[in-house]
This record gives structure tokens, sequence and C-alpha cells, in this order.
């Protein structure tokens, strides 16, 4: 333990010496200096004195020892330097204040006192006694000989704790690189803008997807792609949204050939710029429409039995009233039955003629009115709800034709319908309606098309997974596809689709709402 420091005396001779004010100021002029290895204040040399007044009004920390017993002085700024050895520490040897740290610092102490090599620092790990308890500091500092009369009188030693930003800068780093250890082996590929429009950073997969062999670390975003500046790019719109406006953004986007590919873009803004997450959804997309391909096959085959029963009614009346026809003579009721049978065929060819429309593959939008969708669709059921006992109610406010492409909407209807009957095995009501509405969020106009059944309706447990793909609760007679495929026709036709449910004894049921805006296809467009 450091022993005990010199009692203060009341303004000793030379206290005026000290000049300036504070605490550390008037610790010195009161301390009794007389009984250190220095004397009193008042024989110490104007170099000596200059020197402490330097380091006293200094406004960084700076600690200063004098003569071969390393006496110690510091200024106010170093008091949390010195810590709980504060105020005694004041005119101790330093090896006694820093005991400690004396195998470290000892060393550099006298090639500094003894030899004038100065000493620099940064950021060095230093042990500190704090009330008893040794602490692991990080110091820069410096020690730098003092001169007095030509020799070597002490040494200055100005210095800063740097432990906290040392450690925060270790944070940071171990943060970094655990993020990049993550963003190596992300799929998406990431890139960081910064706010001159220059590219920050590349991920192991941005650099194979964007990088051709090119070094693009610190090149101008718009001169490494020139082809994603165009007029109406999504990539300007959103990149620039997030670099002025800090606004997230997403959308996909279709580069021709010779790449042939579709990208889902990301945009997040930061301090530093914004940064994007890009994915390749060429084989998602190629798969989707894989399976609705699928789908549209299963829909017609789920159709086939419906439709056969539809012409065989008509064609079994057919073959009877001719053959009753042949057995009669006649002629008034021989043309009687041949008119009955000329309409069943009528009703056979309006039959065929809806079911090819229904199935025809529009190479271009068409305007349709939901007159026309709904009563083709309800033709091909016509034969399985009337033995089903399902009574239809239509309500059919809306006129004006919305722009679609016809066989995808139509199979979407199909998927609705089917899924309603289906609900009702043993009768009930299937109500569809229409009505011209607003879309208030985005203030398109457009149609509101209701298909509502009195079914079982779906149960509450599995309402927020009707949507998923090979999800279904029909077991093996299901392919999970329909609503699925439902949903995404609707909103490559900037639709919405939504379902509402109820299992509630005398509310049972199911209402499916399904809103086209009357532009929903572009003249530009064609089917994906």
């Amino acid at each position: 333990m450091p022993k005990a420091p010199p009692k203060s005396v009341s303004d000793p001779a030379g206290a005026d010496r000290i000049v300036g004010t504070g605490p550390m100021h008037d610790l010195v002029r009161r301390h009794d200096w007389a009984a250190t290895p220095l004397g009193p204040l008042e024989n110490w040399s104007e170099a000596q004195i200059t020197i402490v007044n330097h380091t006293l009004s200094a406004p960084l920390p700076v600690t200063l020892t004098w003569g071969p017993e390393y006496i110690t002085f510091y200024n106010e700024a170093a008091i949390h330097s010195i810590g709980a050895k504060h105020p005694w520490a004041l005119g101790a040897p330093y090896r006694e204040v820093f005991a400690e740290a004396w195998d470290f610092v000892g060393p550099e102490m006298e090639d500094c006192y003894l030899r004038g090599k100065p000493v620099v620092h940064e950021n060095v790990l230093t042990p500190v006694n704090r009330a008893g308890t040794i602490e692991d500091h990080y110091w820069t500092y410096s020690r730098v000989p003092v001169h007095d009369g030509g020799r070597i009188a002490g040494v200055l030693i100005p210095h800063r704790n740097t432990t906290a930003a040392v450690l925060a800068f270790r944070q940071r780093d171990t943060f970094a690189m655990r993020m990049n250890q993550f963003l190596s082996v992300t799929k998406d590929a990431v890139v960081g803008v910064d706010r001159n429009w220059c590219i920050s950073y590349l991920n192991d997969t941005a650099q194979r997807m964007y990088g051709g062999g090119r070094s693009l670390v610190g090149k101008k975003l718009w001169e490494s792609f020139p082809e994603a500046s165009y007029e109406g790019s999504p990539y300007v719109e959103h990149y620039t949204r997030a670099m002025d406006r800090g606004e997230p953004g997403y959308f996909e986007t279709h580069h021709a050939a010779p790449w042939n590919l579709w990208l889902e873009v990301e945009v997040y803004p930061t301090a530093e710029g914004f940064v994007t997450f890009s994915r390749d959804t060429s084989e998602k997309r190629r798969a989707l429409a894989v399976l609705m391909q699928n789908e549209k096959l299963a829909a017609v085959g789920r159709l086939a039995s419906s439709i056969a029963h539809e012409i065989n009614n008509p064609l079994e009346s057919v073959t009877n009233l001719l053959y009753i026809a042949r057995k009669t003579s006649d002629p008034e009721e021989v043309a009687s039955l041949l008119d009955l049978a000329d309409a069943e065929l009528r009703r056979v060819a309006v039959i065929t003629n809806q079911t090819l429309r229904f199935h025809r593959q529009a190479s271009s939008p068409q305007e349709v009115t939901c007159l026309a969708l709904f009563s083709t669709v309800l033709t091909m059921f016509e034969g399985k709800l009337r033995n089903s006992g399902i009574q239809v109610e239509k309500r059919k406010r809306a006129a004006k034709a919305i722009r679609i492409f016809e066989g995808d909407i139509r199979q979407v209807l199909n998927n609705l319908i089917g899924n309603a009957i289906d609900s009702m095995p043993h009768g009930g009501r299937l109500i569809v309606r229409s009505r011209e509405t607003t879309r208030w969020s985005t203030g398109d106009k457009g149609l509101v098309l209701t298909i509502a059944d009195t079914g079982t309706g779906i149960p509450p447990e599995v309402q927020d997974r009707v949507f998923e793909a090979f999800f279904t609760t029909k077991g093996i007679s299901g392919s999970g596809l329909g609503l699925w495929i439902s949903r995404d026709i609707v909103a490559r036709h900037g639709g919405e689709l939504r379902l509402r449910s109820s299992q509630r004894e005398g509310h049972r049921g199911t209402v499916a709402t399904l809103f086209l805006p009357f532009n929903a296809v572009p003249t530009t467009s064609t089917p994906a």
C-alpha cells in the first residue's frame, strides 16, 4: 500500500508561483512540497514552475513526473485517470501511484528519463487499480522527456482513456464480421450504395450476378449499369425514393435477351444511402407457369363430367324424339317432335360454344361484362347445380365492361363457384352479385364480383392457409392449387381476392369477394 501523502499547509511560501485557478491549482499551492524530494515550492527552478503551470492548465488529461523519484503531478482533466488514488497521488512517486502497472510502464519511464527516448502508444491495454480492484483499460499516450538546465528533469505524459472506444470498435468489428459471414452465404444479391451514388458493398452473390469480372466497389451506380437507367425504370424510381425520402421499396423486373431473367428487388434506406436485396425468381416463375398450366388441365378434367352430363341429357332427348318420330305417321306430330329435337340440339350447341370460350387462351385482353362472365361459368355447372338442389340467386347491378384476360378470370370464377358447390352437397343457396365500386386505398374504380354460399364453411384454424400452395380441405380430391393460382391471376390483373367464412349455426357459409379495376390489363400486356 502506498505511503500516506505529506500533509498540506496553508499558503506556503512561493504559492503565488502557481498561476491559474481550479481544484488542482489549489492542491498544488497548498501541498507540503518541503516533505518531498522536490523541496519547497519557492525553491523550484523557473523551468519546473513553467512546465507544472502548463500541465495544470492543459485542457486534456496530462500527468507529469519530476526528478529521479518520478514525483507525480496531474491536472484536473486527469483526475478520472487517477481514480480513487486522487488526491494522495499528487506529490507521490509514480512507481507507487501506478504500482499495478509498473512492470510494464517502468522500463518505458526509465528509457524516457534516463536515455531521453520518447514513447508513443495507441490503444494499449494497461491494468489500473480502481478502489482495490484491478481493471483492464486501454490508453493512448505518449512519454516526452522534459529538460531543465540542459538535463532531463522529468517526463510529460499526455494521455487519454480509450477503453470505451476500443470496446465499441471491437463490438462493431465483431458485428461487421458476423454480418459479412451472413451476407456472404445468403442467396440474395446484396448491394450497398452511398450518398454519392457509389457502390460501397457487394456480397459474393452480387459480385457473381452483377460483376462479370469487374471490380464495382467505389464505382458510380448508373455508370456501371446504364441499362437500368431509362424512362419509367423501377430501379430509378425506387432507388431515388430510398435515397431522397428514406422510403423502402419493392419491385419485380424482367431483363430480356440474352438473360431472360426475372428479379425481385427489395430496397431499404440507410444512414449512408441504401441497400438492395435481389433474388433471381426466373425458376420460380417457370415453375408457377407449369403449375398454372396443370391447374388449367385439372379444371378441364373437373368440368368434363359436368359438361358430359349437360350434353348427354339433350342428346338422349333427341334420340328418343327421333325414335318416336320414325314410329309416327302424323306429319304434324312429326314436325312437332323434330322442333323439339332441334331445340335440344341448339342447347348442345350453346354448351359447346361456351365451353370453347371458357378454355380459349386469349393472346390479348378483351372487354367483357360481368354478365357474360357469370352466365358462361354458371352454364358449365347447370346440371350439377340442379342435381345438388342448389338455388342460384343473381344480383347483377354492374353493366360496365372490364378489360381482362377472359380465360384467366373465367378460371378464377370457375374455382370459386366450384368450391361453393362442393361445400353444399345437400343443397343450399348460391348468391352471385356484381356492383361498381372504388378501391379507396388506391382510388381505382372497378367491379366487385361476389360469390357467396350457405355451405359448411371453412374451419377458423385453417382460414389463414386457404391461399397456400398445395393446401386443401378436400382430401385427395383437391389439388390445393386452385385458390393459390386464382389469387396470383387476380394480382396480375391489379385486383384483390378475399375470403371470409363462418361455421356458426345459422350463419354458415363462405363469401368470396373479387375486385377487378376496369382497366385491369393495359393494352400492351400479354398473359404471363
